[in-house]
């Protein structure tokens, strides 16, 4: 995922406790904010201290630039961007299966920000997967 929020930085992990597709191009139709699972949500946050919280938006195309990402963040005030979270929110939302995606910050959608993806990628994509067995190792062993 992509920072569009100065408060989270490279190699941050993410929690999304609302998701919304921001590119949704509908006649008059105002963009729907789809609640993730504050159940899943509490309980990861009590062993996952270091989890940043918010929106995490999504589209279909990669954020790039200052003036992009500031407008992003004006007019939805997430965190993140990525394109998937909020499609696989809504079709949980929809089929009533608790949800929240975890999403590593491998650039921050500014002018460099494929540069920093193609660098940044490979080393910590696997970050947040590596939170998640940390807190299933701990959740199992209570």
């Amino acid at each position: 995922g992509g920072s569009i929020s100065p408060e989270v930085t490279i190699g941050d992990v993410v929690i999304g406790d609302v998701y919304e597709e921001h590119d949704l191009n509908i006649a008059r139709r105002k963009a729907q904010e789809i609640p993730g699972s504050q159940e899943i949500l509490n309980i990861l946050l009590d062993h996952l201290k270091e989890l940043k919280v918010g929106k995490i938006v999504s589209g279909d195309m990669f954020v790039l630039g200052e003036e992009r990402r500031r407008k992003l963040r004006e007019r939805t005030h997430g965190i993140c961007v990525d394109m998937d979270s909020a499609a696989v929110a809504k079709v949980c939302y929809v089929n009533k299966k608790p949800f929240v995606a975890l999403k590593t910050i491998v650039d921050d959608c500014g002018n460099n920000a494929i540069e920093e993806f193609e660098r940044n990628y490979q080393k910590l994509a696997s970050k947040s997967c590596e939170l998640l067995c940390r807190f299933l190792g701990e959740f199992i062993l209570e």
